[in-house]
């Protein structure tokens, strides 16, 4: 039942953490032609006997940035005091490397 799924408390100050947070977070690597090259790579499927393209069109109609949480877990041994950070997916909870 909707009501019987826990929610978490607001925060009082959401600006203070989300500056303090924000030092952490991760910035987006990729130019904008670089996610459209990777997109076309990953769509296009060309003949493997096909030698040489005279004329391409590529036309990208809709694009959408998804942000993805991903956590980052630190480890420390107490004796030494050495850390090993692991990154997860948010969403698939697979490890990143």
């Amino acid at each position: 039942m909707p009501d019987q799924v826990p929610i978490a408390p607001s925060e009082d100050n959401p600006q203070k953490i989300l500056k303090e947070f924000g030092k952490n977070a991760e910035k987006v690597t990729m130019s904008n032609r670089e996610v459209i090259a990777m997109a076309k790579s990953k769509l296009i499927k060309r003949p493997s006997d096909v030698d040489t393209l005279e004329n391409e069109v590529f036309q990208v109609t809709e694009y959408a940035i998804i942000y993805n949480p991903i956590y980052k877990i630190t480890f420390r041994n107490l004796k030494n005091k050495e850390e090993k950070t692991v990154s997860i997916d948010g969403v698939s909870a697979e490890i990143l490397k």
